[in-house]
């Protein structure tokens, strides 16, 4: 299970999920995390690509999941995931995903 500093990073994740069109990363999140390799790299790889969207969202000024700071909120998600990643066995992966980023 993830552990989340707050709910608004679970929707933040969400909504990326669906702007971003990642139906695997909807059913990770709902199904409370990593579950498999394959998961693992699936949200690795899916924090990074959130990443550049939330770049092009903070220059439009968007509020996402109440964030107005969207370099706050990925570094909060980016220390939720890399626990859960080091809870569930999976930090070679997270370490992997964020060098190719």
């Amino acid at each position: 299970m993830i552990t989340y500093l707050n709910t608004k990073e679970k929707d933040a994740l969400l909504h990326y999920a669906k702007i971003l069109e990642n139906q695997k990363i909807e059913n990770i999140l709902k199904n409370d995390g990593i579950k498999s390799t394959e998961d693992a790299r699936e949200l690795a790889s899916f924090f990074w690509k959130m990443v550049d969207q939330t770049v092009l969202d903070s220059n439009k000024n968007l509020v996402i999941a109440g964030y107005t700071n969207l370099e706050s909120l990925c570094e909060d998600l980016m220390q939720t995931l890399r626990s859960h990643f080091i809870a569930t066995g999976h930090s070679v992966i997270w370490e992997e995903e964020s060098d190719k980023a």
